[in-house]
C-alpha cells in the first residue's frame, strides 16, 4: 500500500430499510460522488472522479432519543466506478456512530480493482439524518462533505 494515492471530496446518501429503530436491524443502501480528486504521489492521476454505490446492514442499540442515539454500526461491500476511465474499484465499508459525541467514522478497504489493498479514510463527516416512522426511527444519512483519502 502507497501513502497518499489518492485524496479527493465525497457526498453520500444511505438509506435504511426498513426503517432503523432502536434494538434493530435494516439494510442500507448508498450512494455517493467523489470528486475532485488528486494523486499526490502521481500513481493514479487518471482518476479525477468516481461514482459511489454500496450495500450493507445496520444495527442499533438505544442510548437516547435522538435518531442518531441508535445507530452504532453498520457496514458492508460496495463499488466504485472511476471517471474518465470507467475502472471499477470494490471496497468493504464500516461505519460506526458515537451517539454521545455525536461523531462519525467511516472507513473501507479497497478489495478488488483500481487501488487494490488502499485502505480509505473519511473525514470530518458532518452528517444530517432523516427521521422515519414520525421520529421513532432512523430512515436516512446524508453528509454532503467529506475528505476522502485512499492510501
Amino acid at each position: 500500500m502507497t501513502s497518499g494515492d489518492l485524496i479527493g471530496m465525497t457526498g453520500f446518501h444511505l438509506t435504511f430499510t426498513p426503517v432503523l429503530t432502536p434494538s434493530g436491524r435494516a439494510g442500507v443502501s448508498a450512494m455517493g460522488k467523489l470528486t475532485g480528486c488528486v494523486s499526490p504521489n502521481g500513481l493514479h492521476s487518471e482518476l479525477l472522479s468516481g461514482v459511489i454505490s454500496a450495500t450493507g446492514k445496520a444495527e442499533a442499540h438505544p442510548v437516547d432519543s435522538r435518531p442518531l442515539g441508535a445507530l452504532r454500526s453498520a457496514g458492508g461491500k460496495g463499488t466504485i466506478m472511476w471517471s474518465p476511465t470507467r475502472a471499477r474499484s470494490r471496497f468493504s465499508w464500516s461505519m460506526s456512530i458515537s451517539p454521545v459525541k455525536a461523531e462519525i467514522a467511516f472507513s473501507a478497504t479497497i478489495t478488488g480493482g483500481k487501488l487494490n489493498g488502499d485502505t480509505v479514510m473519511a473525514g470530518p463527516v458532518l452528517a444530517r439524518v432523516k427521521p422515519g416512522l414520525g421520529d421513532r426511527g432512523l430512515g436516512g444519512l446524508s453528509t454532503d462533505l467529506a475528505v476522502v483519502v485512499f492510501g
